[in-house]
């Protein structure tokens, strides 16, 4: 029997959509001129057909990375451009998409002029699978999509949505999907089969190479294999000085290898375990040109990581050792946050001279080249933009390798953590944290009377508890903000307005968080700190006799049948306004007391070193909600029971900071950042508050 291995399956396909364009003629009114726009039900979730596959195909979309504008192409060819999408809404069990013709040539032309004709075009979205597909065997069943598909099918876990195309291909009546025709690149049918296997032999992917790096191998190719011409067909060559000429050789050769390693951005390679200059080496070596640049280029390909917004660790790619020496420019060189990322070779790379000081542009070169672009060495400013922008949609051709919103995406990630992580806040303090899968109302159980264990009876019976009398519900909610960088600044080199772009992303979610757990707290619209509770001592300012009121109102807490539920207050928690007095007594071993006659009082301050005082402007700050110098809580240990509750969705506790390219009306980039969290109050027996 035959087993089918998914590694070995193409790793792209070309799919129709479900349903007809939408097309909107553009429109003009006095001087404003919209441009036509279209719509469409990319993808409703099903299994699609599809001849490179042997079983249906199902694109999760839970997983889909479809959060980039994309071009929008005419019947797949990169050169005919059409426009790009606006909007890409992935419902979870269906993809839609919007778009524009933003592009102004024939293609563009001929697809408005077609349409309003009343042409009925058609759509076909490329996709790239980042990994290999998973096999549903024969007899089992899974649910993606929202939907239960049966066994054999094949299941695409992080695909890459790349394109849409307009086509004049229809979707069969008789299918959920109709596979459009796999395109072919330009010239890719004419080529012989002993180029295709030399192209496997010398480890290179044809589906992942741009058209001119086709034709370049392919000329390589055609010249190593050339069959010498006979003795009485070679034309004598005139006579000139053998010195002269040696030299003369020698120069263009040493031009033309170091014009190769240029357009490659100089790259190294490894011989006998040390890292050497690839011209150096060729030169010194005397490689042909057609062997220099087949290293070249395989140094080229082989560096670029995975698509997406995340780098695959493991190995050295100059891609990785640029992102890595760049975050350390960003986090003034602290190598161990850095390398908590990144492993010793990338750091190594990393620190070397080649990677240190580069800046923003170098980064572009770096993504123009690996997406099959060209660029001078020392373009810069609009060229540089041009040529990035070309290479976009050149990418859109196959699989985007280097997406330069996808590094700085990780760079944001990881400086804004640094930053969300260095603001003092002090929630997890007296907090408990809870995983939430969805944005749906959860709910959380507090301590009752059926907590406690009961005597089996003889007949070995479990008695059942009620967990409905004492509840509560958390439920989560998105902040985010967004900002800008704009073309100025990406001339400028401005790698510090992006620095301060996440720095700011990471300490406003820290801050909004913070902000939230607080107002929450002080809170009194639900009586969740009042004399029903036993959790609201009044009138009990914060010095030792304040102290002994609220402990005993903390160790006296009882469940609803009046019997005790043995908590231990562990910390304090008191406004800016109270921090020296709080610490004081923290640190103090004895205290001055007056007391009465014939009414001796001890030294020993008994509260000395037992509640670590945490203090928090929050509590007292004029432009909160119920704030006050003189309220105080204690607080018991958050890991036991927490008075509040703070739920992220699948426990993820920091934010996302992401970035793309601006809409198609703004020059720049665009970063934003979001974070996913729910404040509710937890059990009441787990604090006590203290007004004075």
């Amino acid at each position: 029997m035959s087993r089918t291995k998914t590694k070995a399956l193409p790793r792209t396909a070309d799919f129709a959509a479900e349903a007809d364009f939408k097309f909107v003629p553009g429109s003009a009114e006095g001087d404003i001129v919209s441009l036509p726009t279209f719509s469409i039900r990319a993808y409703n979730g099903g299994a699609l057909n599809h001849p490179k596959f042997p079983f249906p195909v199902v694109v999760d979309l839970a997983t889909l990375n479809a959060s980039k504008s994309r071009p929008a192409l005419l019947d797949h060819v990169t050169g005919n451009r059409v426009g790009h999408t606006t909007d890409i809404r992935n419902a979870g069990t269906h993809l839609d998409i919007d778009g524009i013709v933003s592009a102004t040539g024939d293609a563009a032309r001929e697809v408005v002029a077609s349409s309003q004709n009343g042409f009925p075009w058609q759509a076909s979205i490329g996709v790239y699978f980042s990994r290999p597909l998973e096999l549903i065997k024969a007899g089992r069943k899974i649910e993606v999509n929202g939907q239960t598909f049966e066994g054999p099918v094949l299941v695409a876990r992080e695909a890459v949505f790349r394109e849409i195309t307009f086509t004049a291909l229809g979707v069969d009546d008789n299918t959920s999907a109709q596979i459009a025709a796999s395109h072919k690149r330009e010239g890719e049918k004419k080529m012989e089969p002993k180029f295709l296997e030399w192209l496997q032999a010398s480890h290179f992917d044809a589906e992942e190479l741009s058209q001119e790096q086709l034709d370049s191998l392919l000329a390589s190719w055609k010249q190593i294999t050339a069959t010498p011409l006979p003795a009485e067909e070679i034309v004598p060559e005139p006579v000139v000085n053998a010195d002269l000429q040696a030299a003369a050789d020698a120069r263009e050769f040493v031009v033309s290898i170091n014009k190769i390693c240029a357009k490659y951005d100089d790259p190294e390679i490894e011989v006998e375990g040390k890292k050497v200059d690839l011209a150096a080496h060729a030169i010194r070596e005397q490689w042909t040109v057609e062997k220099t640049e087949l290293q070249a280029m395989r140094n080229s390909i082989e560096s670029r990581p995975l698509p997406a917004a995340h780098i695959v660790q493991g190995g050295t790619s100059s891609i990785k050792a640029l992102e890595a020496s760049l975050l350390l420019g960003q986090t003034q060189n602290d190598e161990a946050f850095v390398s908590s990322f990144y492993d010793d070779k990338t750091m190594e790379a990393a620190l070397s001279p080649r990677f240190r000081g580069r800046g923003l542009h170098y980064l572009m070169h770096e993504c123009i080249l690996a997406a099959g672009g060209t660029v001078h060495p020392g373009a810069k400013g609009d060229e540089l933009i041009r040529c990035y922008q070309e290479s976009c949609i050149l990418a859109a051709g196959g699989p985007s390798t280097v997406s330069l919103p996808g590094i700085l995406s990780n760079l944001a990630n990881k400086s804004a953590l640094r930053s969300y992580l260095a603001v003092p806040t002090t929630w997890r303090n007296f907090s408990s944290t809870r995983s939430l899968n969805d944005f749906k109302i959860h709910t959380g159980y507090r301590l009752t009377a059926a907590g406690t264990f009961l005597e089996v009876g003889k007949d070995g019976e479990l008695k059942a508890a009620d967990l409905t009398e004492e509840s509560y519900t958390n439920q989560l909610s998105t902040f985010g903000r967004r900002y800008f960088f704009n073309r100025q600044d990406v001339i400028n080199d401005d790698l510090s307005m992006l620095e301060g772009i996440r720095n700011l992303l990471g300490r406003q979610a820290a801050l909004a968080l913070e902000e939230a757990v607080f107002t929450l707290l002080m809170s009194t619209a639900d009586n969740f700190f009042h004399a029903n509770n036993s959790n609201l001592v009044t009138t009990n300012a914060f010095d030792i006799a304040g102290l002994t009121a609220a402990e005993q109102a903390f160790l006296d807490q009882t469940d609803n049948d009046g019997k005790p539920v043995v908590l231990g207050a562990a910390g304090l928690l008191v406004p800016t306004s109270l921090k020296t007095a709080a610490e004081t007594v923290f640190r103090s071993t004895m205290v001055n007391e007056t007391t009465t006659a014939d009414t001796p009082a001890g030294s020993t301050n008994v509260f000395g070193g037992k509640y670590a005082p945490i203090s928090s402007p929050y509590l007292n700050a004029a432009g909160m909600p119920l704030q006050s110098a003189t309220t105080w809580y204690m607080f018991a240990d958050p890991a036991d029971i927490g008075a509040m509750e703070v739920g992220f969705l699948n426990g993820v506790d920091t934010p996302t900071i992401e970035s793309q390219e601006a809409p198609f009306h703004v020059l720049g980039f665009e970063f934003r950042g979001y974070f996913d969290f729910g404040v509710a109050r937890g059990d009441h027996r787990a604090a006590v508050k203290s007004t004075a």
